[in-house]
């Protein structure tokens, strides 16, 4: 993890899979730094994609 965001209600996490940049909601009770390894899981039914070439969610 490379920045992490607490924001109240809920930490915001950004970091790289693949090369891609990533930004994720995690609850603010997990204690994460910059450095950290989590462990976690996609719900793919809160997620939100972003074509790189049109800027549209898909």
């Amino acid at each position: 993890m490379d920045v992490v965001e607490p924001m109240g209600m809920e930490t915001m996490i950004h970091f790289f899979a693949d090369g891609v940049p990533v930004c994720a909601r995690i609850d603010p009770a997990v204690k994460a730094a910059p450095g950290d390894k989590l462990p976690l899981a996609a719900d793919l039914n809160h997620m939100h994609l972003i074509d790189d070439e049109t800027g549209r969610v898909i």
